[in-house]
């Protein structure tokens, strides 16, 4: 059982130029006193602070009137803690009673709740920069959809959300997917925080589509390698080439080429854990082909600490696509293609498939699979071992 009591405290030790003090809310935990915070500031000589009010400093002072009213408010939120934390039969703790005293979501809005969630997230570091920015979007395209309470959700809530998605021109499943998938993520976090509400998504399902990202053939790897060592070209593109094809020998993703150390490097082994799967902690270990140690002994001339730092991504698969004209490679290629290019190679010079899922640190050879690249010539020339069964 929790002991616990709030009270609002004027600290009058500390006095502001203009003769005003701090305003706080005085809050005691199972014996625990700890001193909580406001944005509110009142002279000493006209607050009443055993009954933690702001007395009128002249005729008609409605300021006093309007600060009273928020530091009720201020008091009523942190009894609600109190009472929810006995209710759940919680254990309530000063880090707890914080967390939640200095959110400033509404418990009734789930647009706040997104925003504040997300903005945690990001500070503690939980997602990428990137992570956070795809998100970001997501929340933006959900307050134009109009601030969501809790209570608006019902059977029909992720019907009316696509409906109003495609309104807005988004047409692709899978950035529908991905929308909806973000939302139901701050969704299950609000329900592991004991919110109340019905849950849109216990029958709503809407699939991702698998779409085919381009790979690069032998001839058209060797078509971009040739560029990259033919010379003459831009040094922003040079360094963006060399990335790439860093990735296409060993199907890194470009977020964490980015973030690459030479420390990673432990003889002719690349060891990390890829930004995707810190989580979980897979660890990916890449034997390294000379050519790849190659492009980071180039790398080390131009940045002494992280290979592939730049050139940004953006800006980087822009460079890529008009290195691919100048290499004659009809490919879309883009940062992505140089992963699928190592998935793709690997696998049709012999390599295992779960031996590939160990390199890419999926999490089962389903995911590997869509990196194969069979097309119909080779799906006819495989076949032809049938005919053998005619003898």
């Amino acid at each position: 059982m929790n002991t616990t009591s709030a009270v609002v405290r004027l600290n009058a030790a500390h006095v502001k130029k203009d003769g005003s003090s701090a305003i706080y809310l005085q809050v005691i935990i199972n014996r625990k006193t700890q001193r909580y915070r406001t944005t509110l500031h009142w002279p000493a000589s006209h607050f009443d602070n055993p009954a933690g009010l702001c007395l009128p400093r002249h005729k008609g002072d409605t300021e006093a009137t309007d600060y009273n009213l928020l530091l009720s408010r201020l008091s009523a939120k942190a009894k609600e803690i109190f009472i929810r934390y006995r209710l759940s039969e919680k254990i309530l703790t000063h880090d707890a009673f914080a967390s939640e005293f200095y959110s400033q979501y509404s418990r009734n809005s789930f647009t706040d709740f997104f925003k504040d969630a997300l903005e945690r997230r990001r500070k503690n570091r939980d997602i990428t920069h990137a992570t956070y920015r795809t998100q970001l979007q997501v929340l933006r395209r959900l307050l134009g959809f109009g601030a969501c309470e809790f209570a608006d959700f019902d059977g029909h809530w992720a019907e009316r959300y696509t409906a109003y998605l495609k309104r807005c021109g988004i047409k692709s499943q899978n950035t529908l997917w991905n929308h909806h998938k973000t939302i139901k993520t701050y969704i299950l976090k609000a329900i592991k925080q004991k919110l109340s509400f019905f849950n849109p998504y216990e029958e709503y399902k809407i699939r991702e589509t698998v779409t085919k990202v381009d790979s690069l053939t032998r001839e058209e790897y060797q078509a971009m390698r040739r560029l990259y060592y033919g010379g003459g070209l831009p040094v922003a593109m040079q360094h963006a080439l060399r990335r790439f094809l860093f990735s296409c020998l060993t199907g890194m993703r470009v977020g964490d080429m980015m973030a690459m150390k030479y420390e990673w490097v432990m003889g002719e082994l690349l060891i990390y854990v890829p930004r995707k799967t810190v989580k979980n902690g897979k660890v990916a270990r890449v034997p390294l082909v000379p050519e790849a140690r190659r492009l980071l002994a180039q790398a080390q001339e131009y940045f002494p600490t992280r290979p592939f730092a730049q050139p940004g991504e953006q800006y980087s698969n822009r460079l890529l696509k008009q290195a691919a004209i100048l290499a004659d490679v009809k490919a879309n290629v883009h940062h992505h293609v140089g992963r699928h290019t190592f998935s793709d190679l690997y696998l049709k010079m012999g390599g295992k498939v779960q031996v590939l899922q160990r390199l890419l640190c999926h999490k089962d050879t389903a995911m590997t699979l869509r990196y194969s690249h069979v097309d119909d010539v080779e799906q006819a020339s495989e076949m032809i071992r049938f005919i053998e069964l005619d003898d």
